[in-house]
């Protein structure tokens, strides 16, 4: 979960307003509380079956955003649609809660909500399932505000126990299980979602009047590695994904996986995109032309003369593929697995002559470069360090760093340092996106639009 704190709330609402309801919720309702200092996400499941119809989470920073003075301001000011609305609220259920035990992540597809849950140990163990929260509700501050008045009063639940995945089966099983021990049970499908830190590629799609979800898969969150793709990309089919973005360490993994690949992917030799469409999954890469947008967009005047590569993995052999493009005279591929450098440099070499070579070393390959990019992990928020000693780093080298989280890694530090211009991973990032997004959508995407809410994250 987000933040330190949550309000989560049940609730059904009178059949006759409902097609409005959902409008007022959606358009005015969920967009004021996230306008809130503090409000971090906001997300309405409606029932699978049976009742109440709805479940509502927001996500806050901590407690002391329900006491906030703009939070009380809203509750007390309802808006003339609030003041319409609401009285139509039925068997509402409203808690005030903290986690207290939590697994997993991301915004699942199926939630299943536990009052007053019995333990379920093994739940993290179990395939199709991504989340477990604890939530132990705490007591409403101060007294009742103008919203309560309206709707009437609330009752609470003292235990919350969330359990979300991206298998509506295993989500039913772990519900059931729970009801088999007095729990009351809510089963939901997610209907809307909205945060203040919402992804790169919904809030595009927000920005053109299209519906898009975007979900994060996390496998460390999973605690799998790349033998899980098979399942994913089997559950992604059969619910009906648009699409998938993959990241390291799964982008020449997921290769044999698809039934097609376009020219770049197979060019580069790795997939950060797929497309699903009817029940084929087809492998791009937007990396590499990602990488390219970047660069033409920060330095446009970089000095390709005599590019260092450090990292022949997917991401490197995307941006080696993009400098050879972009007109270098001399690649010079560095990487641990001085094999995997020298099998990226012959594969280059096929495509764009003999202007790239491979390197055993990296200060070797450094002598007389003018540029470098860095395409390996190192540098990433876990696993923080330098990719190689700074001593080597020069005035007359611009540097580019694929890693985006954090943006400021200590490569780009110690490059500004010695006096070096930088590129940060986030203009790659950026453009790797605008790529996907026309793949997902059909439709080209706003790159200032998208550039400009990607920095606004932080």
């Amino acid at each position: 979960m987000l933040g330190q704190a949550a309000v989560v709330m049940w609730w059904d609402v009178a059949p006759q307003v409902r097609a409005e309801w959902e409008d007022w919720h959606t358009r005015e309702h969920m967009p004021e509380r996230l306008a809130i200092p503090g409000f971090l996400r906001g997300t309405r499941w409606v029932a699978e079956s049976g009742e109440p119809s709805y479940f509502v989470c927001y996500e806050t920073e901590n407690l002391k955003t329900m006491t906030s003075g703009p939070y009380l301001d809203r509750l007390n000011n309802p808006t003339p649609w609030s003041r319409k609305m609401m009285p139509h609220h039925r068997n509402m259920v409203r808690s005030l809660c903290v986690p207290r035990a939590g697994w997993g992540g991301g915004l699942p597809h199926t939630l299943a909500t536990i009052r007053l849950s019995a333990g379920l140990s093994d739940l993290p163990k179990r395939k199709g399932l991504t989340a477990m929260h604890l939530l132990e509700s705490q007591p409403m501050p101060g007294a009742p505000t103008a919203e309560q008045k309206i709707r009437g009063a609330d009752r609470s639940a003292q235990w919350v126990l969330l359990v979300g995945g991206y298998d509506s089966e295993a989500v039913g099983a772990a519900a059931s299980e729970a009801a088999t021990r007095g729990a009351m049970v809510g089963f939901y499908r997610v209907a809307y979602s909205l945060a203040s830190r919402e992804p790169l590629h919904q809030a595009e799609a927000r920005a053109q009047g299209l519906e898009l979800e975007y979900r994060l898969i996390d496998l460390d969150v999973l605690r799998a590695g790349a033998e899980a793709l098979p399942g994913l990309l089997d559950d992604a089919v059969r619910q009906g994904f648009r699409g998938l973005n993959i990241t390291f360490p799964c982008k020449q993994a997921v290769m044999p996986l698809l039934q097609g690949l376009s020219e770049e992917a197979r060019a580069i030799g790795a997939v950060n995109t797929v497309v699903i469409s009817g029940g084929r999954l087809n492998g791009h890469n937007t990396d590499g032309p990602g990488w390219s947008w970047g660069l033409r967009r920060a330095l446009p005047d970089a000095d390709l003369s005599r590019v260092v590569l450090l990292g022949a993995g997917g991401a490197g052999s995307a941006c080696a593929d993009a400098v050879l493009r972009l007109g270098a005279r001399q690649l010079v591929i560095v990487d641990r697995e001085a094999g995997r450098a020298a099998g990226l440099a012959a594969r280059m070499q096929t495509i764009h002559g003999e202007r790239c070579v491979a390197a055993p070393e990296i200060g070797e390959a450094l002598r007389g470069a003018t540029g470098l990019i860095h395409a390996t992990p190192t540098g990433m928020a876990k696993m923080p360090g330098m990719p190689l000693p700074a001593s080597l780093l020069n005035p007359s080298l611009w540097v580019s760093d694929i890693v985006y989280v954090p943006l400021q890694t200590e490569l780009l530090k110690a490059a500004k340092r010695a006096g070096c211009r930088v590129i940060d991973g986030g203009h790659m990032n950026v453009g790797q996106a605008l790529g996907a997004f026309r793949l997902f959508t059909g439709r080209a995407a706003d790159p200032g639009r998208m550039e400009a809410h990607f920095r606004s994250l932080g």
